[in-house]
């Protein structure tokens, strides 16, 4: 993984991410070119239903798969790159190409009343988490890790321990950031249809889950006391290391 690297969901040309989980194809016909331009290959899903919906599933669905997305790349090292709007669910209408079209298709909506204030708030979560972390995630930009003593490394894991499954046909990993060995923080992503559950490192202190893109983004931190965590059917989960959440993560 390289440092110096730009990583990114969407950007400009393309879907929006809420288009990313909302549209199995492009609808570019306002472009006036019978939807043949932009591009087919947008590696996008409606989830069961073309664009907007009033079915609350497929939308709390969505929501979580943008999360997903997001957690993926805040917790990436290189520097993130987001797409304005993304992180309110901006919508273009499933329009992949929308740089002739000077109007609601392109603008960006400041009204709060048209926002996904949850999403918002997750993305506040993640900023402030890579801040705070941004010695770990990025070690780079810490002048200590080029001293042997703070050897900053990733550890790919799978649902068991130090077992990462690579094949085309898995849906699960996980990896933990560790300083010296010693891990402090964990992600799992399974990405499959069931609940599953994931091995995590031993710590002599409790691991604190931090994030998990199934539940709310307002919920308080939880410590985990277990040897095994269960993920939820296409979520993710962030834990931290109950010594460094403590350090630099309470807000009084």
């Amino acid at each position: 993984m390289n440092t110096n690297t730009i990583n990114f969901i969407t950007s400009h040309d393309g879907f929006t991410l809420k288009d990313l989980v909302s549209f199995n194809i492009k609808h570019n016909f306002a472009n006036r070119e019978k939807n043949k331009d932009g591009e087919n290959n947008n590696n996008s899903f409606n989830y069961g239903v073309e664009g907007p919906t009033s079915n609350k599933q497929i939308n709390a669905l969505r929501l979580q798969q943008q999360k997903n997305f997001l957690l993926s790349l805040f917790i990436s090292r290189g520097v993130p790159m987001m797409l304005m709007g993304d992180e309110i669910g901006r919508t273009q209408g499933g329009n992949n190409n929308t740089w002739c079209q000077n109007n609601y298709l392109g603008w960006m909506n400041w009204e709060e009343t048209n926002q996904d204030l949850e999403l918002l708030n997750f993305v506040k979560q993640l900023t402030f988490i890579r801040k705070k972390l941004i010695h770990l995630i990025n070690p780079v930009l810490n002048k200590e890790s080029s001293n042997n003593k703070n050897i900053i490394e990733y550890q790919w894991h799978g649902t068991t321990l130090d077992k990462p499954d690579w094949g085309s046909w898995s849906h699960t990993i996980a990896f933990s950031i560790n300083k010296n060995k010693n891990p402090l923080i964990w992600i799992g992503l399974n990405a499959y249809s069931k609940n599953i559950n994931f091995s995590i490192p031993k710590s002599q202190s409790n691991w604190i889950k931090v994030l998990d893109t199934s539940l709310n983004s307002s919920l308080k931190p939880k410590p985990i006391k277990d040897k095994l965590i269960e993920i939820n059917a296409l979520s993710s989960i962030l834990l931290i290391k109950n010594e460094v959440f403590e350090n630099v993560f309470q807000i009084n």
